[in-house]
């Protein structure tokens, strides 16, 4: 927008209000407080115009130490606006330490408005502190009951949202709250204190503690709802900034799904390059030798593989299988030569046994039964230890006998020599043989491990082989798809494109009601600000830039006023859904000069000349002395005090 050039020019030659404008089609005629039903704490009368909340700091006459006079702030002026706010709809009226102080000092406090709606007076009253619901009908606020008029806020948004032509617009609104068109209107035309005037999109701080859903809005957001309130946007562009939403978050995913398949695709080509030897290029053209290296090595590994031990293993088996057999006849010939001599060495005891009765009989024979000394029986002496006379029978016969068993024993003692020379003949062989059968063993052992280690590496090369076709497999699907997202975002790139036009063909079809909002907003700042003002507001495919400066010197704070009366201002030409109601809230705190303060206070003074009837309502509080003819009744409405409880809006000190 170009600097203002010339004098500055009076409201009315700048607006164009209509004939049959006469007053907003929501604004606040009274606010009541009651310290409980019945006993009113303080009663505001508002009006149509400017309406000044004054709250005096005592300036430089309470500069100096120790002296009283404290100071504009703790008076109330905040808690008025949001009293305001909360009989407007908001589900909130302080923050939590303070609604705790307010129901400490009046636990059955109530707050009322009186509220014109569509040129009809409807009354709200609301507990601040408990016991009571909120009651809201087409009566004086003083003169609602429950049980006869409704209780609940639903009533008395909904008359709003049908005299502002919400309707219209509600879907639309980017929140999922109740009554989202009004609570966000709400938000805008009554700033946070807490926010600071920081940006023309900030309406609610979440410290403020005010239920609204424009607390945390998003800038986007924001402009959607400020161009849906203002009649800046079609149901068909919503629907295309839909599309360019979904299509930027598609855009996201493909872009995220692409780097995931193309580092899939390298690493498998890396690997499979290695693994199978061919391949250089990363590329589709690689995975037909690819596929075919994998197919050959899976075949190579079908294969049953050559083993040259094989033959000797199974010579080496057939020469433990004689050796067990040549040891286990041993073995069973040892067993029975141990057995031979064991019955040779019995049949010798045998025979000695018998010599032994033999020597007896031939004692007998000699001497006779009897001892011829001692006349005691020759066996008996035998028996005893004695050996005297004894009659012997037959000598000879005896003598026969006993060189026959001395024969027998000899003889039995002879095969007991052969038996055990056998026997150890045997032994040596079977050692030998056990020898051969472990080394036969070890052989055999050591040609099982080598065959399972073969038959390991041929299974594992049927494993990497087999591992190595599926990764090919693979690895032409990731470039498949590879190929299917670069299309797909070519695609979409082509769809943005058209989006983007398509959105700036909108835009380009609500540039008169933009154009006439930056109008209104180099109007605005040019009287606040003066001539030198250069004041520019745009509607961009980034969003809605503001930008005020004087002198090369920004302007932070006063560009979200002059925004928020500009938008006033439009709504007084008829052009919003907008009521024209804008309470602001001690905005000279932020970064505005007393002079350019001063000049909010005259401007918003003179446009209640444009009509017959001041077509709108503007609430202010501050702390700063409003010019001299200004600080009196009207259009000042409300004068409080930080010094004295009494004076302070709930007359008391919280």
């Amino acid at each position: 927008m170009a600097k203002q050039t010339t004098l500055f020019p009076e409201p009315k030659q700048t607006l164009s209000i209509p004939k049959d404008s006469s007053e907003p089609r929501v604004w606040v005629k009274r606010l009541i407080l009651w310290e409980e039903p019945g006993t009113i704490l303080r009663e505001v009368a508002l009006r149509r115009g400017l309406n000044i909340v004054w709250s005096p700091d005592p300036g430089v006459s309470a500069s100096e130490p120790g002296a009283e006079g404290g100071s504009g702030h703790g008076a109330g002026k905040t808690l008025f606006c949001r009293l305001l706010r909360y009989c407007l709809g908001e589900e909130g009226f302080a923050a939590t330490e303070l609604r705790h102080a307010v129901l400490e000092k009046y636990p059955k406090a109530l707050v009322g408005a009186q509220i014109s709606i569509g040129g009809r007076d409807w009354g709200v009253v609301r507990p601040l502190g408990i016991g009571r619901k909120t009651v809201v009908g087409e009566a004086l606020p003083e003169d609602l009951t429950e049980g006869v008029h409704r209780t609940g806020m639903a009533p008395l948004i909904d008359a709003i949202a049908d005299a502002l032509q919400f309707a219209e617009i509600d879907e639309n609104m980017p929140t999922t709250a109740n009554w989202r068109s009004w609570l966000l209107a709400l938000a805008w035309l009554s700033r946070d204190q807490d926010s600071r005037f920081g940006h023309i999109l900030d309406w609610r701080h979440t410290r403020s503690e005010s239920g609204s859903p424009a607390a945390g809005l998003s800038r986007e957001d924001g402009v959607v709802a400020v161009r849906l309130l203002l009649k800046a946007i079609t149901r068909d562009e919503l629907q295309a900034r839909a599309r360019q939403e979904n299509s930027a978050a598609e855009s996201q995913r493909l872009e995220r799904d692409l780097a995931f398949h193309e580092r899939t695709a390298e690493q498998l080509f890396m690997q499979l390059s290695q693994r199978l030897g061919v391949g250089d290029v990363a590329g589709p053209v690689t995975i037909e030798s690819l596929a075919a290296r994998a197919k050959a090595l899976a075949d190579a590994a079908d294969e049953p593989l050559s083993n040259p031990e094989e033959s000797r293993a199974e010579s080496q088996r057939e020469q433990l299988d004689q050796v067990v057999r040549e040891r286990a006849v041993l073995e069973k010939q040892q067993d029975q030569g141990a057995g031979m001599i064991a019955l040779q060495q019995e049949q010798l005891r045998f025979l000695r046994g018998e010599r032994a009765n033999l020597d007896g009989e031939e004692i007998k024979a000699r001497l006779g039964p009897i001892c011829p000394v001692c006349s005691v029986p020759i066996d008996e002496a035998l028996a005893n230890g004695c050996g005297l006379s004894h009659v012997v029978l037959d000598p000879s016969a005896i003598a026969e006998d006993k060189a026959r068993n001395l024969e027998r024993i000899a003889a039995t003692e002879a095969a007991i020599r052969v038996y055990e020379t056998q026997r150890g003949e045997r032994q040596l062989l079977l050692v030998g043989i056990k020898t051969r059968e472990e080394q036969l063993r070890e052989e055999l052992r050591k040609a099982a491990e080598q065959r399972r280690t073969v038959e390991r590496q041929q299974r594992d090369e049927w494993l990497k082989a087999s591992q190595a076709s599926v990764d090919v497999a693979r690895l032409a699907r990731a470039y498949q798809e590879i190929e299917r997202l670069q299309a797909r975002m070519l695609s979409l790139a082509d769809e943005k494109d058209g989006i983007d036009k398509e959105l700036d063909a909108f835009r380009n079809t609500h540039a008169n009601t933009v154009g006439r909002l930056a109008h209104l907003f180099a109007y605005v700042c040019s009287a606040l600000l003066g001539p030198a003002a250069d004041a520019r507001l745009s509607l961009t495919g980034q969003g809605l830039r503001a930008d005020v400066r004087v002198g090369g010197t920004a302007m932070e704070s006063l560009k979200a006023i002059a925004f928020d009366v500009a938008a006033m201002l439009m709504t007084m030409e008829g052009r919003t859904h907008l009521p024209a109601l804008v309470i602001h809230d001690s905005p000279r705190e932020a970064d505005l000069g007393i002079s350019h303060y001063h000049r909010l206070f005259r401007f918003v003074h003179d446009l209640e000349q444009v009509g017959p009837a001041a077509p709108f309502q503007y609430i202010i509080t501050t702390t700063t002395e409003p010019p001299e003819d200004l600080a009196t009744q009207p259009p000042l409405v409300l004068r409080l005090r930080g010094t004295e409880a009494s004076d302070r809006l709930l007359r008391t000190e919280l």
